[in-house]
């Protein structure tokens, strides 16, 4: 019996990331809908990054091609002046306290100090 090998495509990693892209979106949407209720002028915005080498060859089209794209979420702190870039598991352990947070919110009628 022969075992084929599993390769990936172009198209199987575009696959992934829309997978990625379409499990996050709502995830930034409730984030940012939960700072609107804290009254805080942050926002939350999902990026596509390349990851670029240290040093591109000659052609550099063909590197861009080549390159990783990595989604991120931006954390835009208006009120600090400040902005992070968050992995997606980082992002998706945030949305965890902001839940706590807007249910504390939620029982106590009070904003938490550290909210969000």
């Amino acid at each position: 019996m022969r075992v084929r090998k599993s390769t990936l495509t172009k198209s199987s990693v575009h696959l992934s990331h829309n997978f990625t892209v379409a499990k996050l979106l709502p995830l930034v949407k409730e984030a940012n809908l939960c700072a609107k209720e804290f009254k805080r002028n942050i926002s939350l915005d999902l990026k596509l990054l390349r990851e670029l080498p240290d040093w591109m060859g000659k052609k550099v089209s063909e590197d861009l091609k080549k390159a990783k794209v990595a989604i991120q979420i931006q954390v835009s702190n208006k009120e600090e002046g400040t902005h992070y870039l968050w992995s997606e598991d980082k992002f998706v352990d945030r949305v965890e306290v902001i839940r706590d947070l807007i249910n504390t919110y939620l029982d106590t009628g009070e904003v938490p100090v550290n909210a969000i």
